[in-house]
């Protein structure tokens, strides 16, 4: 299954190449190492936890993180742990691991995020980590 998210990755990239679009929004974990990231818990530990625990998963978003990187677009990759079902805050902190945060954050809170990103080149070719 993994294989196939990243194939259909490689396929979207394709096909905004070929119709001229350039701005890509994605989300990853932590556990994709961002050169910008400080070393600390949030950097460090989801990649030890998801290479015990899913390291298919693991090699999977890596894989689909270079694709985006080296896809030749403006990319913003939004990285984040624990997305919970509880109500809109618009309380987002922003960090690379320099930044104390919870990892519990709203989905509505991600997606808020994420769709401000499509008009805004401050994480332009970067990997911001969100939490509350």
């Amino acid at each position: 299954m993994w294989h196939v998210v990243w194939c259909h990755h490689k396929s979207i990239i394709k096909a905004m190449k070929e119709l001229g679009v350039c701005r890509l929004i994605d989300w990853a974990t932590p556990s994709v190492h961002y050169s910008k990231d400080a070393r600390s818990l949030i950097t460090i530990v989801p990649g030890i936890l998801a290479g015990i625990a899913f390291p298919k998963a693991k090699k999977e978003i890596i894989a689909i993180a270079d694709a985006i990187q080296s896809g030749n677009l403006d990319w913003t990759i939004v990285r984040f742990l624990a997305p919970k079902d509880t109500p809109y805050t618009g309380k987002v902190k922003v960090g690379f691991g320099d930044k104390k945060m919870s990892f519990n954050i709203a989905r509505e809170d991600i997606a808020a995020f994420m769709v401000k990103q499509v008009e805004s080149s401050e994480y332009m070719h970067s990997m911001p980590i969100i939490g509350s």
